[in-house]
């Protein structure tokens, strides 16, 4: 179970695998009442770096959980 005490972040580096999970899932209903902070899609280099700065100064603070999903 997810930790409401935690900020959560979520990545997707391939877009159509993110697109194609948009058409199964409903991400408000799936998301609703979770400290959602990031969320990232693509594999630009930009979006990345970003994307795992601002995830690791959560983590270093002990207020992030590190998971995976498979879709």
């Amino acid at each position: 179970m997810l930790n409401q005490g935690h900020q959560y972040y979520v990545y997707e580096p391939d877009m159509q695998i993110f697109l194609a999970a948009m058409h199964h899932i409903d991400f408000q209903s799936t998301f609703a009442g979770i400290p959602l902070k990031g969320l990232a899609v693509g594999a630009d280099k930009n979006t990345i770096d970003q994307f795992f700065l601002s995830f690791s100064k959560v983590y270093e603070r002990g207020n992030g959980d590190a998971f995976s999903i498979c879709v």
